[in-house]
């Protein structure tokens, strides 16, 4: 079995989260030494003193900035309700969360084996949950923490192949090859997924490209065998119907 990856600022963005999500310490208020008398409101102006505060009340923030929206947007969509959970996941020790990663792997692929490919994603997506929490101290840490994200990307993708969705499928097979760009394992689902949305030039180009690394893959090998037939039936249909067009 394959291996997920998380996207490549989710990190970044748990970590945002988290500095989001935790309260911050209200300073104290310094009182005033030399405390004077207020002076009173001078007019529908709003004029304290030599101030015009009128001005400011008209003054009209500026709008955020998309970066921010977008941010905002993030934490109400993919934080979870209860922060503390988030909070003491972030908290737990590194090895900790690698082993609870893997430990969800082994569950994914006993879901798997069974061909129950939604309890199966489900399992992958705690693994990459803990990952997204993960910061690796050392090298040792990284080394793991980068097999485990891809394996349980590729994981995914197949059970996301399995359950007819297409676009997850992709997703998660991006993010393997992102780390590396000539894993055949995902090429040849994305292979697979060009075949079955009759994407067949695209499908026979990367199945061609398997074969010329691999000539003996039997998958790939299968498949352009599957994409040469539907492409001649392809051309036999359009055949008969440009021809009933001109008899007609």
């Amino acid at each position: 079995m394959d291996r997920v990856i998380t996207t490549v600022k989710s990190q970044l963005f748990a970590q945002f989260c988290l500095d989001t999500i935790k309260p911050k310490p209200v300073p104290e208020p310094i009182p005033d030494p030399t405390p004077t008398q207020k002076e009173p409101v001078q007019g529908p102006d709003r004029k304290i003193g030599s101030i015009d505060y009128k001005k400011w009340e008209d003054f009209k923030e500026p709008e955020d900035s998309e970066e921010r929206k977008q941010a905002e947007e993030y934490i109400k969509t993919m934080c979870s309700q209860d922060h503390r959970k988030e909070i003491k996941l972030y908290e737990r020790p590194t090895k900790e969360k690698l082993q609870a990663s893997t430990q969800f792997k082994v569950q994914g692929n006993e879901a798997y084996k069974q061909k129950n490919y939604s309890l199966a994603a489900l399992f992958y997506r705690k693994g990459m949950l803990q990952l997204d929490y993960t910061f690796p101290d050392n090298e040792e840490e990284e080394k793991e923490f980068r097999e485990l994200e891809i394996s349980l990307h590729q994981n995914m993708a197949i059970s996301k192949y399995y359950l007819e969705e297409w676009d997850e499928c992709l997703n998660h097979v991006g993010q393997v090859l992102k780390h590396q760009p000539t894993n055949i394992k995902a090429i040849y689902r994305k292979a697979l997924v060009f075949y079955k949305r009759d994407l067949l030039a695209e499908s026979k180009e990367l199945a061609s490209l398997i074969l010329k690394e691999s000539p003996k893959n039997a998958e790939a090998a299968e498949l352009m065998l599957d994409i040469e037939n539907k492409m001649e039936l392809y051309k036999s249909k359009q055949k008969k119907i440009f021809g009933a067009m001109i008899n007609g």
